[in-house]
């Protein structure tokens, strides 16, 4: 299992910007923080999802500072362990390049969540093309698109065949931990099953460009 970190990207009392928690608060104590992790490590990899408080609609014009703060709260972050390379920052609904240098720089760990990637269109290839040694992790779902609101989280059999094909052929070359994040029985069940289905080579013709 991992252990999965929810933090604004104001993680410390200096943060740059503003944070979600009033002024002159962290999100998460930074003494209580690194002792309640460390209590729990190592499961596998933490992985820790950065979310901004910025709107989408104005999200291009303050990248720089929403970057700052990223960038000061990871590099603080890093100084508590030993190996930095155990928390993988994952991918969100912002393109990974707004942060992607910054978690090089820091030595840390890229969490691969595929779900997010189908959902906003970004390409699985091209981020294993690039980050390929530092994802230890895979985070799988499935992604509905048969509404006017797409949702994530879903049975990856709800995935049209076209989306899921390329995230199916990096995982079969994949030597990492790959996590289904599913909070629903029947999704897990019906997942499983289709993933037995394409890895035991009995999958449709709709699947039939997934490399063997």
């Amino acid at each position: 299992h991992t252990l999965h970190l929810e933090f604004d990207c104001g993680l410390f009392p200096s943060s740059v910007g503003q944070s979600s928690q009033p002024a002159g608060q962290p999100s998460q104590p930074a003494g209580q923080f690194p002792q309640s992790v460390r209590q729990l490590l190592p499961p596998a990899e933490p992985d820790l999802s950065f979310r901004s408080d910025i709107s989408l609609n104005k999200w291009w014009q303050l990248v720089s500072q929403w970057r700052d703060r990223a960038r000061e709260s990871l590099q603080m972050l890093s100084t508590v362990f030993h190996d930095p390379s155990i928390i993988s920052v994952e991918t969100l609904d912002y393109p990974f390049e707004y942060i992607g240098d910054i978690v090089e720089a820091c030595k840390m760990s890229v969490c691969v969540d595929a779900g997010h990637l189908i959902l906003n269109g970004y390409s699985i290839d091209e981020l294993f093309k690039k980050y390929k040694k530092r994802i230890p992790l895979i985070h799988l779902h499935g992604v509905d698109f048969s509404s006017s609101m797409p949702k994530d989280h879903q049975s990856i059999d709800k995935t049209p065949a076209r989306l899921i094909a390329p995230t199916l052929n990096v995982i079969r070359q994949f030597k990492g931990v790959v996590s289904l994040e599913l909070f629903n029985y029947e999704h897990l069940c019906s997942s499983l099953t289709f993933l037995n289905n394409i890895f035991m080579n009995t999958f449709s013709e709709d699947y039939k460009n997934i490399r063997p």
